[in-house]
C-alpha cells in the first residue's frame, strides 16, 4: 500500500507525518487491496474557524475511491477522527463485497471507475471553492454530482458508506429526485419529489 502526506498552508513536519503514516498503515491489514492512501492535511487560515486543523484521507481500495475529511483544533485529534472514520468505510465495503460476491467483476468495475471520475470532478470542484474567503451566513461549499438511477436500498448503503445524513438520488423505479435520511431511531425516510 502506497501511502501520499501532503499538507496545505502549513509546514510538514518530520513527527506529524510519521504519526500520520503510523495511523494509515493498519488500514492494509483490514483489507488488503487497497492500493494507495492519500493524506492532506491544511490549516485554515480564517480567523472565524474554530475547528482549523482539517485533514482529508482517500484511498484506492480496490478500484473504488474513498474519501473522508474531518476538522479539530488539533491536527493529531483530526488524523485520528479521519483514520477511524476511513476504517469504517473500508470496513463496510468490505462486507458488502462479501454479500455481493456474486456481482460481476466487470460491472464492479464499470462501477467503479465511474465513481472515481465522479469523486475526481467533486473534488476539484471542492478545491476551487474552497479558496474563496468563507463569510458568516453565506453559502461557502457546493458540490454537484451526477444523479443516477439506483434503488433506495442501495442509496441508503451509498449515504452510510460516504457517512452522510442523507443521500439524493435519482429512483430507478420513479425516475424522481429522492432523498433518503437517516431518522432518530436508526431507520432510514425517503422523501419523493413528483
Amino acid at each position: 500500500m502506497q501511502i501520499v502526506i501532503k499538507g496545505r498552508n502549513m509546514e510538514m513536519t518530520s513527527a506529524l507525518r510519521e504519526y500520520a503514516e503510523r495511523k494509515v498503515r493498519p488500514l492494509e491489514r483490514l483489507f488488503g487491496n487497497i492500493m494507495e492512501v492519500q493524506v492532506i492535511m491544511s490549516i485554515n487560515k480564517n480567523p472565524s474557524v474554530e475547528r482549523n486543523q482539517d485533514v482529508e484521507l482517500s484511498a484506492l481500495v480496490n478500484g473504488v475511491f474513498m474519501g473522508v475529511e474531518e476538522h479539530d483544533n488539533d491536527m493529531y485529534r483530526a488524523i485520528d477522527k479521519a483514520v477511524d472514520k476511513l476504517s469504517r468505510q473500508v470496513s463496510k465495503y468490505k462486507e458488502r463485497i462479501q454479500e455481493k460476491a456474486d456481482m460481476k467483476y466487470t460491472q464492479a468495475m464499470s462501477m467503479a471507475e465511474e465513481m472515481l471520475e465522479d469523486r475526481k470532478e467533486e473534488k476539484e470542484k471542492e478545491e476551487e471553492e474552497e479558496e474563496l474567503q468563507a463569510r458568516p451566513q453565506q453559502i461557502v461549499k457546493r458540490k454537484s454530482f451526477l444523479l443516477k438511477p439506483m434503488f433506495p436500498e442501495d442509496a441508503a448503503i451509498q449515504m452510510e458508506e460516504l457517512g452522510h445524513a442523507f443521500f439524493v438520488f435519482r429512483n430507478a423505479e420513479t425516475e424522481s429526485i429522492n432523498v433518503i435520511y437517516r431518522r432518530r431511531d436508526g431507520d432510514y425516510g425517503l422523501i419523493e419529489t413528483r
